[in-house]
């Protein structure tokens, strides 16, 4: 009995001391009920990335709106000068190498753009709407414009052929999966180049991505994406009128899509008119109240959008400063 039991303390100890040196495996191996379930906890967050090679009021938007759903936030090409947008893909590559030293391949993370996005709904949400897509696959935001390449309107679609909805074409400020699987293509995107080179960051991401895919399937092994056509966790705002109504009945102030009646997770305002539409959702959503957060605690920082966010974007406003296409009345 003596002798059990001593065998059991050293055991228990050698788990102890081996943990620190070879955290990992030592984990599986030797604490396999400890090692599963540190493995449930990393898997269940989601790592969002947004690359920002400058701070600005709309990142600290995303970073807080990130933080309050439960997402791990990250920017990435801080302090780095921008010379294009595939900026992006190369920030993102160098930092998603980084993260799967420590983090297992199934590991979802979040590709966002910096300055023109926000979160508004829960990392568990996300995981449920992930969960309807295959194993191994990547979820990618989708809009109505082929842009900015319209050459590809009949390709893409041939790519795409689910045409239920009119958000039809990838967007490449938001994307979502396994972190195995988004180091995969953001490697591709830089690395496998028509002429063997990095990709240069004066080429446009979207352009690149678009080409990409088209590639891939070509040569018979199209990559494991789908689009967001119902708009479950992007939604995509580069529209000649809201598709979609803010919702402030429950808990938190939500968008609906009035076509899908989906709520995304994201607002992605992105293009001209994506831009004012995510000024006047900022201000009808009250957002920072809700994620409190002041414009006074802001005004350090530049900001991107056409007023500053939480600007009431008045008639007068629209009237004097967004283009002729925002909505009805709107001068050009």
């Amino acid at each position: 009995m003596r002798t059990c039991a001593l065998l059991g303390l050293f055991s228990s100890a050698l788990c102890f001391l081996r943990a620190p040196m070879h955290r990992s495996l030592a984990l599986r191996r030797a604490c396999p009920a400890r090692g599963r379930r540190t493995a449930r906890a990393a898997s269940s967050a989601v790592h969002v990335l947004a690359c920002a090679t400058e701070y600005r009021q709309e990142t600290a938007i995303l970073q807080r709106s990130a933080k309050r759903n439960g997402f791990r936030f990250h920017t990435v090409g801080l302090g780095e000068p921008w010379r294009g947008f595939a900026t992006k893909f190369l920030a993102y590559e160098r930092r998603l190498r980084e993260l799967r030293e420590r983090l297992p391949p199934e590991q979802l993370v979040m590709l966002l753009d910096a300055w023109d996005t926000v979160i508004l709904g829960s990392v568990e949400e996300l995981h449920q709407k992930m969960a309807r897509l295959p194993p191994g696959w990547l979820l990618c935001g989708a809009e109505r414009v082929c842009g900015p390449n319209h050459f590809l309107v009949a390709q893409i679609e041939a790519l795409f052929p689910d045409g239920h909805t009119p958000w039809r074409y990838p967007n490449s400020g938001g994307l979502v999966g396994p972190l195995e699987v988004m180091l995969e293509l953001l490697h591709d995107l830089v690395h496998d180049t028509e002429n063997g080179l990095a990709l240069p960051a004066e080429e446009n991401d979207q352009v690149r991505l678009h080409d990409f895919l088209i590639a891939r399937a070509a040569q018979g092994r199209a990559f494991p994406m789908r689009l967001d056509t119902d708009c479950e966790v992007f939604q995509c705002m580069y529209e000649e009128q809201p598709q979609w109504q803010v919702d402030l009945s429950g808990q938190k102030p939500r968008l609906r899509n009035q076509l899908t009646q989906s709520q995304p997770l994201v607002a992605h305002g992105n293009g001209h008119t994506g831009r004012w539409f995510l000024s006047a959702m900022y201000s009808e959503m009250k957002l920072l109240d809700h994620l409190g957060l002041s414009m006074a605690e802001l005004q350090h920082l530049q900001h991107e959008m056409p007023v500053p966010p939480g600007t009431e974007v008045t008639e007068e406003i629209k009237a004097e400063y967004c283009p002729w296409w925002y909505m009805p009345g709107c001068s050009s």
